[in-house]
């Protein structure tokens, strides 16, 4: 029941933009993977979503597209989590993904340029996704830059490639600094893994008290109440972490990097996430 396919090709965090390189280098073979997605969901259209300010991609996506009827080009604002799904609908078509539902409910489908690009791949060449393309950043890396990494080569070995580290990094992030998790230097390449990232920071300040200031729900792209996740969850208090919508969490961080008391929203929110995934799976 799928009508649109939504191609992402911008990343709106901070550092990265592989995604935007990607088009840029590999457009023939996103467009091919794109029209395979269309034919195999019978689809009657492809929206290729990328920044307003990638000018060069535009350029060169629309000279292969070539004013075809069954394309169409959406250059998005340059504003985080613009590249979230329920962001991207909201953005390209006015409508609200369901509560608990997904973009689908919608009659949209959305894939990376990564993942029109693979299965461009897996059809033409029969190439399984077996790479990643990242990008690799942070104020102590040598050489920042987009690479296409093997999957399962260690992070070490990915920034050694950048010509190494030049200060002890406070962070590595796999991810963006907003949304990212925290990392080792033998971590390894996954399938989303989006970047690597290697930096220093202010020294951070000690959590303080909340002072009610409303930042957090004003921001969240979900509307939804961080505060009052947080404090359910820190009471292991799961059904009141349901009762304020903890699965629509998509996790971006924003919460987090407006707090003025500097809470730790977002690590305590997946925590929970993920102590609920568990205790479900073990009730099935």
């Amino acid at each position: 029941k799928v009508e649109k396919i939504v191609i992402l090709c911008l990343e709106s965090e901070p550092y990265l933009n592989s995604l935007s390189r990607l088009l840029l280098e590999k457009t023939e073979e996103i467009v091919g993977g794109a029209k395979i997605l269309l034919r195999a969901l019978s689809g009657k259209k492809a929206i290729f979503a990328l920044s307003e300010s990638d000018n060069e991609g535009e350029e060169k996506l629309r000279k292969i597209l070539g004013g075809s009827a069954s394309f169409a080009v959406a250059p998005m604002k340059d504003k985080y989590p613009q590249d979230a799904p329920e962001c991207l609908m909201r953005a390209l078509f006015r409508k609200e993904i369901p509560q608990g539902g997904t973009a689908r409910d919608l009659g949209c489908a959305v894939f990376s340029a990564a993942a029109a690009r693979a299965v461009y791949h897996a059809f033409v060449s029969g190439m399984p996704d077996i790479s990643r393309v990242l990008t690799v950043g942070g104020d102590c890396v040598k050489e920042p830059g987009n690479l296409i990494v093997p999957v399962g080569v260690s992070f070490r070995e990915v920034l050694d490639e950048c010509g190494g580290l030049t200060r002890k990094p406070d962070r590595i992030l796999s991810g963006g600094p907003l949304s990212g998790e925290e990392a080792e230097m033998d971590s390894v390449v996954v399938k989303t893994t989006t970047g690597i990232l290697a930096i220093q920071e202010e020294e951070e300040k000690a959590p303080s008290a909340c002072i009610r200031c409303g930042r957090c729900v004003h921001a969240c792209p979900m509307r939804l109440a961080p505060l009052d996740l947080y404090r359910a969850l820190k009471k292991n208090n799961d059904r009141k972490a349901i009762f304020y919508k903890l699965d629509n969490c998509n996790e971006c961080g924003v919460c987090t990097y407006i707090c003025p008391a500097k809470l730790p929203l977002l690590r305590t929110i997946r925590e929970g996430k993920r102590r609920l995934a568990l205790s479900r799976r073990a009730q099935d």
